[in-house]
């Protein structure tokens, strides 16, 4: 089945606009003032969120996840290994976000890790994953042509002390 950038775009933004990030935001960045919408070229390069606190500002990609796997037992962060198989085009490589953000709406729940971070570990991995974990390609159609991408499961300890968790209410009320 092909999938359409646009739609998973669209669902994506929906989902994200309904979860209670502010609240989030408060409990993982000192001194918090606020947040707004990247721009559009913000949003190219990775950021959806840009985070105000008394000491700056900081950059956030969100990343969507509509069941919580902790309902079946298992703590993992869906990992995109290549956004495009066809030109070997690997994940997070040209991003300028500063943190990464895993919200799961059916639960409130939610993981942040700080790109650098997050990098060291997703290089370092990316052979194993790639050979081992990848899942099925997923096929996209953007701007007329289709695209594959694989992404795979990993565990949340993996990313050890850097990870940051916040459990909200599913509802929304937190």
């Amino acid at each position: 089945m092909t999938r359409h950038f646009e739609n998973d775009l669209l669902d994506s933004c929906r989902r994200s606009a309904d979860f209670p990030v502010g609240n989030h935001y408060a409990r993982y960045f000192r001194d918090y003032i606020g947040y707004r919408i990247g721009t559009e070229n913000q949003d190219k390069s990775g950021t959806d969120h840009v985070v105000l606190t008394r000491n700056g500002s900081y950059c956030v990609d969100i990343k969507v996840r509509g069941e919580d796997p902790l309902a079946w037992g298992v703590d993992d962060l869906a990992v995109e290994l290549y956004s495009c198989v066809e030109n070997e085009v690997r994940g997070y490589q040209d991003k300028t976000t500063t943190h990464l953000m895993w919200i799961f709406p059916s639960t409130g729940r939610s993981v942040l890790i700080p790109f650098g971070a997050f990098r060291k570990v997703y290089d370092a991995c990316f052979d194993y994953w790639d050979f081992w974990l990848a899942e099925r390609p997923q096929a996209s159609r953007h701007r007329g042509s289709v695209y594959h991408s694989t992404h795979c499961f990993v565990p949340t300890g993996l990313f050890g002390r850097y990870v940051l968790r916040h459990q909200g209410d599913a509802a929304g009320a937190n």
